[in-house]
């Protein structure tokens, strides 16, 4: 069950300013993109320098058309670590 289902928004996910997550398989952990992007320590470059990588080749893929690839990156059931989510709000 989503989040907005749970507390009965009646919203879709377009319509959210955050993600709509299932409440059953959530982490209940959130890193701030905003504060690895302010971190100005090594720690917070290497942060920085994974997280550009991952896009990169995510952004790669997709123009080059690699579908499955792009399905394992994005698949993060698979993955045993924390996922960080976020809605970017134009």
């Amino acid at each position: 069950m989503k989040f907005s289902e749970h507390y009965h928004l009646g919203l879709k996910q377009n319509d959210l300013d955050f993600v709509d997550i299932f409440i059953e398989k959530d982490l209940k952990l959130f890193i701030d993109p905003w504060a690895i992007k302010e971190c100005n320590n090594t720690f917070g470059s290497e942060c920085k320098s994974y997280i550009n990588n991952f896009f990169d080749l995510l952004i790669k893929r997709i123009s080059e058309g690699e579908i499955v690839p792009v399905e394992d990156m994005l698949s993060f059931v698979k993955v045993h670590e924390h996922v960080v989510q976020f809605k970017i709000v134009k």
